[in-house]
């Protein structure tokens, strides 16, 4: 079984997750990105190390798969879908449509919005972001399982959180793109930019000594309106 695993992810996962980030790392050279500073953090792809991990057994390394590989389809997506975007995208928002994409978000069932600018220096080395202007979500993880970990409850619920954040953050960038706006949608798996970083910047809670996002945000949709005056 060992030697499956390993054939697999030698084989099949890891030229796959090292096209997408061969893809991601592409939009650095563009021009009108966003790109990396001497000041950016090296990203630590969750992909790569949990499939070196040893510790995990394998019925839940079979159980969480379809999460990693829609993940990975999503993250993907993201950069794939970029050419979807408008040559003249509009470039301020209305408030009637502002609560329209509010409305919108919630039905995704998001806990939390915020809205900043990146900061270059947030930005993963060898990555890069098509716009300044952000929109950060978050999504809550069931507390009851995450209050086990470590746990395979835990663990699952954290993959399963990944991938529909995931999937959210890409029709979050399809709406924008229909309602005449440029996107780009960063997957939560990894990411391009610091998310916890972000997410403070945002208003959405407080950087922890652990690197986490400390924050109020419960089950219900809240939001914080930090919003940079040219968004």
């Amino acid at each position: 079984m060992e030697r499956i695993k390993k054939f697999m992810f030698e084989r099949i996962g890891l030229p796959a997750f090292l096209k997408i980030m061969d893809l991601e790392d592409s939009l650095a050279d563009k021009d009108n990105t966003l790109s990396f500073s001497s000041d950016s953090p090296t990203r630590f792809d969750i992909p790569l190390e949990f499939a070196r991990r040893q510790g995990i057994d394998m019925p839940l390394r079979v159980k969480i798969t379809p999460h990693i590989l829609s993940c990975m389809k999503n993250m993907k997506k993201a950069i794939l879908e970029l050419k979807n975007n408008s040559q003249n995208p509009r470039k301020t928002i209305e408030e009637d449509e502002l609560d329209e994409l509010h409305t919108f978000i919630k039905s995704l069932n998001i806990s939390g919005i915020g809205f900043t600018r990146v900061p270059q220096e947030f930005i993963f080395e060898k990555k890069a972001v098509a716009y300044e202007n952000a929109i950060v979500l978050a999504m809550n993880m069931d507390n009851e399982k995450i209050n086990t970990a470590p746990s395979k409850k835990s663990l699952k619920n954290i993959w399963m959180t990944y991938d529909k954040l995931g999937v959210v953050a890409n029709k979050v960038a399809r709406y924008l793109r229909e309602k005449g706006f440029a996107s780009h949608a960063s997957h939560p798996l990894g990411g391009i930019t610091l998310y916890p970083r972000l997410a403070e910047k945002a208003g959405l809670g407080g950087f922890g000594k652990s690197g986490l996002l400390i924050t109020p945000i419960n089950a219900r949709y809240e939001t914080w309106l930090n919003l940079p005056e040219a968004f």
